[in-house]
């Protein structure tokens, strides 16, 4: 995950840019041992916050921007992944509070990819999220107490994707499963 920042005057306007985090789990071994991995809860993460201190002297005109990145899950080719609760794959983008005008919120892109020959995916809950989110709401000033934002930022969902290319002997049992790429 990727956080914005303060500027020099400690001002909270700096934008967060997801960057890109992968799980791959893939082949066989030369002596057919298939790879494989297995767990609790797996989750792969790539969101992007913009600036948000929303109280005290530090609360900007402008509120940073977050951008979403690339989160993925890739099971390929003889390759098996399991898990005893969930997965979860997201890349959100929050945008920061600002006193004049609030950062945007953009999604980036969360997939889970299942492609190849003796492929295993399970997993008792699916999350794929790619959401934006403005930011906006009240800030809270110490001498004049809650302040509301004038403008609050976009929201713009991204992309989330559950793929299956699977073939052959594959097996792929999911329990609930949601995707999600709303923009608020």
């Amino acid at each position: 995950d990727a956080f914005g920042g303060l500027d020099g005057t400690g001002q909270a306007n700096g934008d967060g840019r997801g960057g890109s985090a992968t799980i791959t789990v893939s082949g066989a071994t030369p002596a057919g041992v298939a790879s494989s991995l297995s767990g609790g809860a797996m989750n792969v993460h790539a969101n992007g916050y913009g600036a948000f201190p929303s109280s005290g002297p530090d609360v900007a005109d402008t509120g940073g921007a977050g951008f979403g990145g690339n989160a993925a899950i890739r099971v390929q080719n003889g390759g098996s992944l399991s898990t005893t609760a969930g997965v979860t794959v997201e890349a959100n983008g929050r945008g920061g509070f600002g006193l004049v005008q609030s950062g945007n919120g953009t999604g980036g892109t969360a997939e889970i990819d299942a492609a190849g020959t003796g492929v295993t995916l399970q997993a008792g809950t699916v999350a794929i999220n790619a959401t934006g989110i403005g930011g906006g709401g009240l800030a809270v000033d110490p001498t004049l107490g809650a302040r509301p934002s004038q403008n609050g930022g976009d929201g713009t969902g991204g992309t989330a994707t559950l793929r299956f290319r699977a073939i052959g002997t594959s097996t792929i049992s999911l329990g609930d499963t949601t995707l999600d790429v709303s923009g608020t």
